[in-house]
């Protein structure tokens, strides 16, 4: 609620009301089928609240570059002062939206002078602009966030090296929370979907293609996913 097409309504102020919403979309697609559910940022904090509340239709879960206000302090959750710095030395143009771009320069290591990804993000901002009202709710969603004891799903935490937004530090808490190794990525920054879908493709198709692997088990080699 709150964002794309369902901009016009208004967003929750917990994260356990947008997992219950994210659910009833869900039910009316999927009517129960279990599926392999991949949270990045407040992303992530959603997908652990859905695998909470419904855990029996959750294969696999695959949080990306998170954060928990019960885990990490609030200075290590956010970087004020990159997110400043990014507002500062953003790409400007005409076409590319100020906010958009600032997102981008802080968000990913490789394209954060990507003029066509901020073009094309600014047209997605153009057709749908969130109120601002709505985006204060859901950044007090996520700084009070608690993240769950233990999770009966098989859980996967991966974080990027090169995160200006959030520190890595809050992965390592994740993955010391539930009881797993952290996969770190090169080269990658917050959105590690942008900065390195190929890497992160290939995690994923082996955990989805290895079912019966361990959950306790490294699934692929951290090795081959840190080298070029």
């Amino acid at each position: 609620p709150g964002n794309g097409i369902l901009s016009h309504q208004t967003s929750p102020l917990t994260i356990a009301e947008y997992a219950s919403s994210v659910w009833q979309q869900l039910d009316e697609q999927l009517a129960g089928q279990a599926f392999y559910l991949l949270g990045l940022s407040m992303g992530g904090m959603l997908a652990m609240e859905m695998a909470k509340q419904r855990p029996e239709q959750i294969k696999h879960l695959f949080v990306l570059n998170s954060s928990a206000a019960n885990l990490s302090p609030w200075y290590q959750r956010f970087n004020g002062l990159n997110a400043l710095s990014a507002w500062l030395k953003r790409c400007r143009g005409s076409g590319l939206n100020p906010i958009e771009s600032t997102i981008v320069r802080l968000t990913s290591y490789r394209h954060r002078r990507d003029i066509a990804l901020i073009e094309r993000w600014s047209r997605y901002r153009h057709e749908s602009t969130p109120f601002f009202s709505n985006a204060c709710r859901q950044l007090w969603a996520a700084f009070r966030y608690r993240c769950p004891a233990s999770l009966t799903v098989p859980v996967s935490i991966l974080s990027g090296d090169r995160d200006a937004l959030v520190n890595i530090q809050t992965s390592r808490a994740l993955a010391q929370q539930f009881k797993v190794e952290l996969v770190v990525l090169a080269y990658c920054g917050h959105d590690i979907t942008i900065d390195a879908p190929a890497k992160l493709a290939h995690y994923l198709f082996e955990i989805i293609c290895s079912p019966e692997q361990d959950a306790g088990e490294q699934f692929a080699d951290s090795a081959d996913l840190l080298n070029e």
